[in-house]
């Protein structure tokens, strides 16, 4: 089957927009990009069965930036799958997967993986250096095959990177 792929990313360095054509390549040649920070999203989109978002947001303050809100807030998932990830500069992702989630899981799509990426740090380029590097691209490809496979599946479960608990920083912290 055919799946029609969306990568939606927020991409101020450009390693998240990086990061989601390193996930899509893995399900589709062809996919439709939706840039946030260039092209906003002002009108709902809606998703279904056959289609796969995939979402690449940077970090910032241990959440997802602000200004991506309300335009994830138009994504309408129907039971499409998401398979999402942050981009944070090697110190901590803190909350961003969670409220990642959160929102597109209310907003009715079915994770199938979510992965937090380490990247070269926006304010101190110097702290992870050249990351994502070979190895990490390898490991986005094998993360990106998994989560697939979730969706090829059709599991309503949750495939993680690796083990981590989305559910256990609530509450989430406030710095907005």
């Amino acid at each position: 089957m055919a799946y029609n792929v969306t990568k939606v990313f927020f991409s101020p360095g450009g390693t998240c927009a990086r990061v989601a054509d390193l996930i899509s390549k893995n399900i589709s040649e062809d996919s439709k990009t939706i840039n946030l920070l260039t092209t906003p999203l002002e009108n709902e989109l809606q998703f279904g069965a056959d289609d796969v978002l995939v979402v690449a947001l940077p970090v910032f303050m241990g959440r997802i930036p602000g200004k991506t809100l309300s335009m994830l807030n138009k994504l309408k998932g129907n039971g499409a799958y998401a398979i999402i990830s942050v981009v944070y500069g090697n110190r901590a992702y803190d909350d961003a997967l969670l409220e990642l989630s959160d929102i597109l899981q209310g907003n009715g799509f079915t994770i199938a993986g979510a992965s937090a990426i380490i990247a070269a740090h926006s304010m101190f380029p110097r702290v992870a250096k050249g990351r994502p590097d070979k190895s990490d691209e390898t490991k986005i490809d094998e993360f990106a095959k998994k989560a697939f496979e979730i969706v090829k599946r059709k599991d309503k479960g949750r495939f993680l990177s690796r083990v981590i608990d989305l559910t256990s920083n609530f509450p989430i912290k406030s710095c907005r």
